[in-house]
């Protein structure tokens, strides 16, 4: 069954190219279109029996292929939606772009004049043909967060060389100030795409989430899977553990 599933993977790689590097092969004008969201509960125990906080972060975003660089692209970036929901005993919003709330006073209503100016602009990165972001835009919100480091999460850091099952490496997701480090093993092919287990680095708790890439265009698929972490709560003034969940797939 292995041998199987090892030969229809090589059979697959070579078919669709003869250069078969797993890298990214896009065209000018190319538009493709991600939802990335980032769910969090915090809890006061280990046992995570008693919630203390939960959030949400997503972003619908447009990409649109501007110009082939010698070693990379272009890339125009538009945010279609934003949604931010903050639930605490000390602190509560409840933002998305998609609905014509009334904005709230104070703090919640410095950062919707932000979020809604964020819908109102274009952002270039610059990826290269490994996928690796190069450059990207540095947003920064009143909280000391920078949203923009998580414009470039739809884009998957490739090795740049064939693959097969078993191949690993490594990859980094950013979301605000918070980064999570992945190993990446490829396990077999589904429906067309490479499929991959996705593992946290340093995350005893949680299992292997799944990625899927297009081989052909090197994009992602679609990337899920959860964390679990400890962290300190400058709120509570003690340690707590945090559930991350992060979904990031490709439109329609």
């Amino acid at each position: 069954m292995k041998f199987t599933l090892v030969l229809t993977f090589v059979c697959f790689l070579l078919s669709f190219t003869q250069d078969n590097r797993l890298i990214l092969r896009l065209s000018e004008g190319q538009t493709v279109k991600y939802t990335n969201q980032l769910s969090t509960i915090t809890y006061a125990d280990e046992n995570m029996q008693s919630p203390v906080a939960k959030g949400e972060f997503l972003f619908n975003q447009q990409l649109t292929i501007i110009k082939a660089l010698e070693s990379g692209y272009e890339v125009d970036l538009k945010l279609l939606r934003i949604k931010f929901k903050q639930e605490s005993s000390r602190w509560s919003m409840d933002y998305d772009s998609d609905r014509k709330d009334a904005i709230p006073d104070g703090r919640g209503g410095m950062m919707v004049m932000i979020m809604n100016s964020l819908l109102e602009e274009k952002y270039k990165l610059e990826v290269n043909n490994t996928g690796k972001v190069v450059k990207k835009p540095k947003i920064q919100t009143p909280d000391g967060n920078d949203i923009g480091a998580a414009f470039g999460n739809v884009f998957i850091e490739l090795p740049g060389t064939p693959v097969r099952i078993g191949d690993s490496w490594f990859n980094e997701l950013t979301f605000r100030n918070t980064k999570i480090q992945l190993m990446h093993t490829v396990t077999g092919v589904v429906n067309g795409l490479i499929e991959m287990d996705t593992e946290i680095v340093g995350d005893e708790y949680s299992r292997p989430g799944k990625t899927y890439i297009d081989p052909a265009t090197g994009l992602l698929v679609k990337s899920e899977f959860e964390t679990i972490s400890k962290q300190f709560n400058q709120m509570l003034g003690s340690e707590t553990f945090v559930k991350t969940k992060v979904n990031i797939q490709i439109m329609p």
